[in-house]
């Protein structure tokens, strides 16, 4: 699942969690989502993302986009256009490429 926190009134600042619901055990845990684009993109990379689905039992499918256009601050964009990656939740990694 994904959650969505910001403040009242604001459409700006959205800081988004993704958490996997183990039916098991009950558990729930975030993904290191922001820490393994990081990995992809580098540090100073804007982006947004959305978890969109699965693949297989250990793959957790994102779609990631550019962030909104602002005049408020320079942004640094990583990606061009809507790209799919794949999040592998054993590795902790992202597939790049086609998934």
């Amino acid at each position: 699942m994904e959650t969505s926190v910001w403040g009242y009134d604001l459409d700006r600042d959205v800081s988004k969690s993704a958490l996997l619901l183990d039916a098991g055990t009950a558990d729930v845990k975030e993904l290191p989502l922001a820490d393994a684009f990081e990995r992809v993109f580098g540090k100073d990379c804007e982006f947004d993302s959305s978890m969109i689905g699965w693949q297989g039992d250990e793959r957790v499918l994102i779609r990631v986009g550019k962030t909104p256009p602002t005049t408020k601050y320079q942004q640094t964009f990583c990606v061009e256009k809507p790209t799919i990656y794949s999040f592998n939740l054993k590795e902790g990694k992202i597939q790049t490429g086609k998934p």
